[in-house]
């Protein structure tokens, strides 16, 4: 089996059990989500030669060393399901690590993944991990870059740059939510004598969200309802705005993930697509591929672009997701609808 569909199985595993696994102790979180994971790697947990658990480490053990050439490369720490995997947690993986070859460490409760490895500073553990997955969010796009760390797939240079890539990208994500005071004062001195000032953290925020928004604009054809389809399913219109007012359709950027491939789509919200003070849900389209389209038939277009025979239901309310401007992260399209908020950062005086 493939590692994101055996990485899913797991993460559905562990949601299905998860107050299970929160009573219990590190034994059943190795049992239900550690060990499926080493061998979603690719590795024998029964060959000693590829895994050895409880390896020692002067007078203490490691969980799990993953090997390779019979030598350990992988190092991995399991916690309860109720760890927060505290600094205290982190430093008791760092010893392991410094006093071991190993290159890569894991730092686990069996939900939360913290991958760390050596990048700051040759043969000591990173303070911050190079990629972090949860199970109770599965994103086939992060489970992907664990590639270069399967058995199959594993290189030392190969793994070190997707650990560098996946740290560098964890630090652009974090400059663009929240850019730095170095950033801050590169971008204005490069524009202007004068020194960064406070409001200038905002402004290169917001020039960042719009040059996201255009670059994602560019990619996308310009195509007006006109264009709906109707085969196979019924679609409704668009709603009409009333003749007496002046609001325009929205369009907000869109992002999905299915089978490690990424989707872009737009949001097209018409703020009148309401009943009182309920949106509807249905009167709610998307832009993708071309065309504009309900949100269940672009979800099942993006399915069978990957699996033309796909027969499972993919939950486009909660698939399609949208970035929240306050806090960079991604929220679902159903969220827009329910938090007002969230739905007054797009809509402005709409």
């Amino acid at each position: 089996m493939e590692l994101i569909e055996s990485v899913r199985k797991i993460s559905f595993n562990v949601e299905r059990q998860l107050d299970i696994l929160r009573r219990e102790d590190e034994e059943a979180i190795k049992q239900v989500s550690v060990t499926p994971f080493i061998e979603a790697l690719g590795y024998d947990t029964r060959n000693l030669d590829e895994v050895k658990s409880q390896f020692a480490v002067g007078n203490d053990w490691v969980d799990y060393a993953i090997k390779h050439d019979r030598k350990p490369i992988i190092l991995v720490e399991a916690k309860r399901a109720t760890d927060t995997l505290s600094e205290k947690r982190w430093t008791q993986l760092y010893d392991y690590y410094c006093a071991t070859e190993a290159k890569y460490a894991v730092l686990t409760n069996g939900i939360v993944f913290q991958f760390y490895t050596d990048l700051y500073k040759r043969d000591i553990m990173d303070k911050l991990p190079f990629l972090t997955l949860d199970m109770c969010d599965f994103r086939a796009g992060l489970v992907k870059r664990l590639e270069a760390f399967t058995k199959s797939g594993f290189d030392p240079e190969r793994a070190r740059l997707s650990a560098k890539r996946s740290a560098l990208y964890r630090s652009v994500q974090k400059e663009f939510v929240n850019p730095s005071a170095d950033l801050v004062t590169h971008f204005i001195k490069s524009i202007t004598y004068s020194l960064p000032k406070e409001e200038d953290k905002v402004l290169l925020k917001e020039v960042f969200d719009n040059f996201i928004k255009d670059e994602i604009a560019k990619r996308l054809p310009v195509v007006g309802p006109e264009t709906i389809r109707k085969d196979k399913v019924t679609i409704e219109p668009l709603p009409k705005l009333r003749s007496n007012d002046t609001t325009e359709i929205v369009e907000i950027p869109l992002y999905a993930e299915y089978e490690g491939k990424a989707f872009e789509a737009t949001l097209l919200f018409n703020p009148l697509s309401k009943s009182g003070d309920q949106y509807l849900m249905k009167k709610t389209r998307i832009r993708f591929a071309g065309e504009v389209m309900a949100v269940n038939v672009a979800e099942t277009k993006a399915r069978k672009s990957i699996v033309p025979d796909a027969k499972e239901s993919w939950k486009g309310w909660d698939r399609w997701k949208l970035h929240d401007p306050r806090t960079g992260e991604l929220r679902a399209i159903r969220e827009l609808l329910d938090d007002f908020t969230l739905r007054d950062q797009f809509l402005g005086d709409a």
